[in-house]
């Protein structure tokens, strides 16, 4: 097949428009600068962190802070309660059992339960691994 002389600078044409085009792509996929005036305001998507390793209380060495300290709430609240831990942070991602009694008031409400939940949080704070100012109603 023949490329007639004509239909050569089309062509050329062609390719340096698609080289232009990819090139300006390039400058597209640039790493946002840090120092910005809207950095304090940015929250960052809870999603885009690392995977979870989730991991039994049970599997941890007897010796352990960590399951020392939910063998506590364990003898505490009862033996029933199973408990996964994220391995890295010591959090805890999964807490099930047959629940704590809650002393809750007639016509008690959603902010007053949080209210007296407050404390309790606050008292179990290197067992949740959760700040009070984190958490929010």
């Amino acid at each position: 097949m023949k490329i007639s002389v004509r239909a050569l600078p089309k062509a050329l044409a062609a390719i340096v428009a698609l080289v232009i085009a990819g090139a300006g792509a390039v400058h597209a996929l640039q790493v946002p600068e840090k120092g910005g005036r809207f950095d304090e305001l940015v929250i960052e998507d809870p999603g885009n962190g690392l995977g979870v390793a989730a991991t039994p209380m049970a599997s941890l060495a007897l010796g352990d802070p960590a399951r020392a300290k939910w063998e506590i709430f364990r003898a505490t609240h009862g033996q029933e309660w199973s408990v996964h831990l994220d391995r890295r942070s010591g959090a805890p991602l999964l807490v099930e059992g047959k629940g704590i009694p809650w002393p809750v008031a007639a016509g008690a409400t959603a902010a007053s339960l949080a209210t007296t939940l407050r404390p309790f949080i606050a008292s179990s704070r290197s067992l949740l691994v959760a700040n009070d100012a984190e958490l929010v109603f």
